[in-house]
């Protein structure tokens, strides 16, 4: 890819308010994106355009984004991937978060998101080889391990009033 062309972002979500969401808010950090309704369409979608990075749902219907995450990891294994979830289900969407990240995801996001979340996340696993990613989520994954509620008791910075609403102290 020359310096001069726009990195590709898919996006796979079965919700049309999140794809056109995160269309505006990639688009308006000069990101060219993709759209994908499920699963199926999404992995159809990274063999034709190779984009830089995959953010998919996962509780989605045809092909949920546990199989889409686990297909790019067996055909694609340098993609790198932000798995979202926002479910109220019986299983809580954390849960599915982790499921995601140890199944290959690079990165997970609850929603509802704010837009300096998608940005600083894309970031940090664009500018990331996949050791480094692989580092960041060991340490992670041990840190929330040590701390228990630490994640919930960090502040959250930049995002004033925004935090309430995730229900973290703002």
């Amino acid at each position: 890819m020359s310096s001069d062309a726009l990195q590709t972002i898919l996006v796979i979500d079965d919700n049309p308010d999140v794809r056109s969401t995160l269309e505006f808010i990639l688009e308006d950090l000069g990101f060219q994106v993709a759209l994908a309704r499920n699963g199926t369409q999404g992995i159809a979608a990274y063999r034709a355009i190779s984009p830089d990075l995959v953010f998919t749902d996962i509780l989605m219907p045809e092909q949920d984004g546990i199989e889409t995450i686990r297909q790019l990891r067996r055909e694609f294994l340098d993609a790198k991937i932000v798995a979202m979830s926002g479910s109220r289900n019986a299983c809580p969407s954390d849960d599915y978060l982790t499921i995601a990240r140890k199944l290959g995801a690079d990165a997970a996001i609850l929603k509802p998101f704010v837009p300096e979340e998608i940005e600083s996340t894309l970031r940090l696993v664009l500018s990331c080889t996949p050791n480094k990613l692989a580092m960041v989520a060991d340490g992670a994954a041990r840190l929330d391990q040590r701390g228990g509620q630490l994640r919930e008791d960090l502040p959250l910075a930049g995002r004033g009033q925004d935090a309430a609403w995730r229900g973290y102290p703002g």
